[in-house]
């Protein structure tokens, strides 16, 4: 078989500038095909009746609840029964979460000088602590962790700084008995 065989048999047909190609609908008009509620169709339940092509704003068929509201006699969906609702409840699967407080600055500064100076770190934890209580901000697990490692740091310094001292006083000490040694 040659190539041009394969070329034949793949390639579209030639655009026929004369051929009548099917325009566009108006996508807003009434459809000129019966559609898929016509009485030809075997999957139309019967006595269902095509819904109107337009509809007035703020019009509402006789007896139909207000748009957004349950049927007369049925809750809406995630309401007690007899209460209507005031719309539609969240989608499923989507939390409804309250506005989020604003953090504390405080509470952040205590986390942050907790590892540059942890005395100061510590000090802001406090304060941030009291302010979330009067204030009701966010940001308390951000204070309770610049306290606890502000005091674990502090902890870590006095007790380097504690054995700092004691090598001053035992290196001193040594020196003078060493300098006190007889030459001779």
């Amino acid at each position: 078989m040659a190539s041009g065989d394969y070329r034949a048999r793949m390639s579209t047909p030639p655009y026929d500038p004369n051929q009548q190609y099917p325009q566009p609908g108006n996508p807003y008009g009434v459809p000129s095909s019966p559609g898929p509620y016509s009485a030809d169709n075997p999957y139309v339940t019967p006595g269902y009746q095509s819904p109107t092509a337009y509809q007035a704003p703020g019009y509402q068929t006789p007896g139909s609840p207000p748009q957004g509201y349950a049927a007369p006699g049925y809750a809406a969906p995630g309401y007690a029964p007899g209460y209507q609702g005031a719309g539609y409840p969240p989608p499923y699967g989507y939390a409804v979460l309250p506005p989020s407080a604003t953090t504390n600055t405080m509470a952040i500064m205590s986390l942050v000088f907790a590892f540059v100076f942890p005395p100061l770190g510590v000090v802001f934890g406090h304060m941030a602590r009291k302010q979330i209580k009067e204030r009701g901000e966010g940001g308390e697990g951000l204070a309770t962790a610049g306290l606890i490692v502000g005091y674990i740091f502090t902890a870590f310094y006095v007790i380097g700084c504690a054995i700092w001292v004691i090598a001053v006083f035992f290196l001193a000490s040594t020196a003078a008995a060493v300098t006190s040694i007889p030459t001779g």
